[in-house]
């Protein structure tokens, strides 16, 4: 089935898609024909409101609840390795996540009203905003701009 009230779709390389619901609290993939392949929830927090597929075939997720944080997976959704979580109170409302060309992640944040890049592996290098921005929800990078 289809996840209910999705926060974020991303495209893979097959055709397929992976997407993610606060509603659901999951994080879905779907192969070409929107087959449900694999579904991952998150008991340390319990809205997915970020999911992006990553360079190296996994997934992203960005987790807000009771424990802010940005978990990845493999392409099956299993190996989850929690990178980043908010103990630093960088990150209190994570919303959609991307990763950068750069390898890197950055993951908006509506409270902060800014946008937090961390390396692939978790470490916090520079938020980004702040007074000009607004409840930042959706990001798009766009490569060489």
């Amino acid at each position: 089935p289809l996840l209910t009230a999705p926060e974020q779709l991303t495209a893979t390389s097959t055709g397929g898609f992976v997407t993610c619901s606060a509603t659901t609290d999951a994080i879905r993939t779907y192969n070409s024909s929107a087959v449900q392949i694999n579904t991952v929830s998150n008991a340390g927090a319990t809205h997915g409101y970020g999911c992006t597929i990553l360079s190296s075939g996994g997934v992203a997720g960005a987790w807000e609840g009771a424990g802010d944080e940005v978990v990845t997976y493999n392409s099956a959704l299993g190996g989850a390795t929690d990178i980043y979580s908010d103990s630093a109170n960088m990150l209190q409302t994570p919303r959609q996540i991307i990763q950068k060309s750069n390898g890197n992640l950055l993951i908006t944040d509506t409270v902060r009203d800014w946008l937090v890049e961390i390396t692939i592996t978790g470490t916090f290098v520079t938020t980004l905003g702040g007074s000009v921005l607004n409840d930042p929800y959706a990001l798009i990078e766009i490569p060489s701009f």
